[in-house]
């Protein structure tokens, strides 16, 4: 079968290029020492558009070098698992990271896999993983405004407990009107420009001050619940 395929294209560089350059993610191949050998179309496309100046888009360039120059703790993250594929010590890895441009917030996932049968080698690819991260969040944000306001429709059944808890806690009075007025907030940010990282720092804060009300509330069963 080996002997048969040699007749056809897949036994020929030029097509396993092809092959690489018909791939969506960007694929560089390294050798032990951090050495890109080769790239990607996708990978020399990336490069375009991000006005890299380096004609040979990194080839023959140290991939750890680059790595280690970056402030980015998830480039060293990213430099020691390649180097622990490319000795052995792991089988692959990896590593979600954000890498935003001035025009477009993106993430990408690397995955660094060694080459079987050839010791020293791995192929490292970066996939554009932006819509499912921003699906993700967008569905982590819908899950906790229905909580938040779930919590805020159950305000009135409480209204006489807390109207008791208010009356005599300063401090559970200010949470609920913390509460109230962050999720009127997040409410209205939803139509308008507010950045992912404004809203997920306000729906964890949101989360935070409704577990506080629950705190004071469960306080209050336990208090209700003892033998006078």
């Amino acid at each position: 079968m080996i002997d048969e395929l040699r007749d056809y294209p897949i036994a020929d560089f030029a097509f396993h290029k092809a092959m690489l350059d018909a791939l969506t993610a960007n694929i560089a191949l390294l050798d032990k020492q951090g050495t890109i050998l080769l790239v990607n179309e996708s990978w020399r496309r990336f490069g375009q558009e991000n006005r890299i100046r380096d004609p040979r888009y990194g080839v023959g360039t140290n991939y750890f070098a680059a790595c280690r120059a970056a402030v980015d703790p998830n480039a060293r993250a990213a430099a020691t698992g390649i180097q622990d594929v490319l000795s052995g010590r792991q089988s692959s890895f990896y590593l979600e990271y954000p890498c935003h441009s001035p025009d477009e917030q993106r993430w990408f996932a690397l995955r660094a896999t060694p080459i079987a049968g050839y010791p020293g080698f791995a192929v490292v690819a970066h996939e554009n993983i932006t819509e499912r991260v921003i699906a993700e969040g967008k569905l982590t944000q819908r899950n906790r405004i229905e909580k938040a306001n779930l919590v805020t429709q159950r305000f009135p059944e409480w209204r006489d407990r807390i109207e008791g808890l208010l009356a005599e806690h300063q401090e559970f009075r200010e949470i609920c009107d913390d509460y109230q007025e962050l999720a009127g907030w997040i409410d209205d940010q939803q139509n308008t420009s507010a950045s992912r990282e404004e809203l997920e720092a306000s729906l964890e804060l949101l989360d935070s001050l409704a577990e506080e009300i629950g705190h004071f509330l469960s306080a209050g069963d336990a208090n209700e619940s003892e033998p006078r």
